[in-house]
């Protein structure tokens, strides 16, 4: 029984190291996008500014930046702990059982089906532009010119 309890503090450690690891990096890789994109805003000509809302730019800024961010960050520490932890199960499965490891092992491409089907109905999901565009631009554009 102490055993038990001595696996789950253990994973809660590496769980936490692993968010406050993964999101320091993620925060960091977040900072040079945005410096990156903010150059590159500097280096459009006047004209394209002319078109866009300072607002818009600076909502599209946040939230692009935010996007990188978050992907690269704690979500990919989820990926590569979820990685290790599936390849490892399936090595501990054929250790301990290979005749049971095979059964899972033929249920596999009924998983990855539905992990595809998952990750195109996600993908078709995120075509739409962003709803907070618009409304960022708009609060950015009132607080702007609140003359005090």
């Amino acid at each position: 029984m102490y055993l038990f309890f001595a696996v789950g503090g253990a994973a809660l450690i590496f769980t936490i190291g692993q968010y406050a690891l993964w999101g320091r990096y993620g925060t960091k890789i977040g900072v040079q996008a945005r410096k990156a994109y903010f150059d590159a805003l500097l280096r459009q000509e006047v004209g394209y500014h002319d078109e866009k809302n300072s607002g818009t730019l600076n909502t599209q800024m946040v939230s692009n930046t935010l996007y990188i961010s978050n992907g690269m960050g704690t979500k990919y520490g989820f990926l590569l702990q979820q990685l290790i932890t599936f390849f490892t199960g399936f090595g501990l499965a054929f250790y301990y059982s290979w005749r049971m490891a095979l059964v899972l092992l033929a249920c596999l491409p009924v998983l990855v089906c539905v992990g595809l089907i998952q990750a195109k109905l996600f993908m078709n999901a995120g075509k739409e532009t962003d709803p907070f565009t618009d409304a960022g631009s708009f609060s950015n554009e009132i607080l702007l010119n609140i003359r005090i």
